[in-house]
């Protein structure tokens, strides 16, 4: 309940409102507004979205969370089915219903809530000291990567799926979907690091990056020219600048250390 009561004092444009939160014959609920359209699940259920489209409800959704966070709350079950997109093509963070306050003491069974295939291995494992902000990122990585593949990164039964997000590394995007930029693949990729400490520190510093690749149109990049090349070559001519460019020295420094 106190993580509900926290939920509803949430107010940021990309998180569902709530209104009321009680008990009632031992049940919890949550009183929240309707959004007139579909989930994300049932929009790419019909269609492949554009690589474009992908990554602009994806930084939404890690602009959403940041903020979240910044409340010292984690979602825990993000996934598509909680994303939400009205008629307008806004999006929505939804259904909090197994939100936790950031370094909640957790037990094992507790840390074990969420969805399989999005959960990060530290919910596997049941290590609730390691469930924090960058648990979310975690789940959105498999988001970015179903909406980029048209699947997920690991496939299985509930038998199998736990040894895979615990053990595997997630295929390369690129063996699935080939016109995917390097640069994205690895932003992706970042997100489903094993531990912890390797993905984006922050779901603002996530969102940042895939903002980047959209304003330099960097999914529309058609040859294998290195990121430098480029961007000198096709970025927006406010980037091309000797001053604007040096000015995304620290920007696009991460896409090297992500790509090598």
């Amino acid at each position: 309940m106190d993580e509900a009561l926290k939920v509803a004092r949430l107010q940021c444009p990309a998180v569902v409102p709530v209104h009321d939160v009680g008990r009632e014959n031992d049940w919890d609920y949550i009183v929240s507004d309707l959004i007139d359209g579909p989930s994300l699940a049932e929009v790419i259920g019909r269609k492949k979205l554009s690589k474009d489209a992908a990554v602009k409800i994806v930084a939404a959704v890690a602009n959403a969370l940041d903020y979240v966070h910044s409340q010292r709350l984690v979602h825990r079950d993000v996934k598509p089915g909680n994303i939400l997109l009205n008629k307008e093509g806004a999006v929505y963070l939804a259904d909090f219903g197994i939100a936790i306050t950031i370094a909640r003491p957790l037990n094992e069974a507790d840390s074990l809530r969420g969805t399989l295939v999005y959960m990060s291995p530290e919910q596997i494992r049941g290590e609730g000291h390691l469930i924090d902000r960058r648990t979310d990122i975690y789940s959105l990585g498999v988001v970015l990567f179903e909406m980029l593949t048209g699947r997920c990164p690991f496939q299985g039964d509930v038998t199998s799926l736990p040894k895979q997000i615990l053990d595997d590394a997630p295929p390369r995007l690129r063996t699935i979907e080939a016109s995917i930029p390097v640069e994205l693949e690895a932003i992706c990729l970042k997100c489903l690091e094993k531990d912890p400490n390797l993905r984006h520190p922050t779901a603002r510093d996530l969102a940042n990056k895939l903002e980047l690749l959209l304003q330099l149109g960097i999914m529309k990049r058609i040859s294998e020219l290195p990121l430098t090349q480029f961007l000198r070559q096709w970025a927006p001519e406010g980037y091309r600048s000797a001053k604007n460019f040096d000015a995304l020295a620290s920007l696009l420094s991460s896409f090297e250390d992500l790509t090598g």
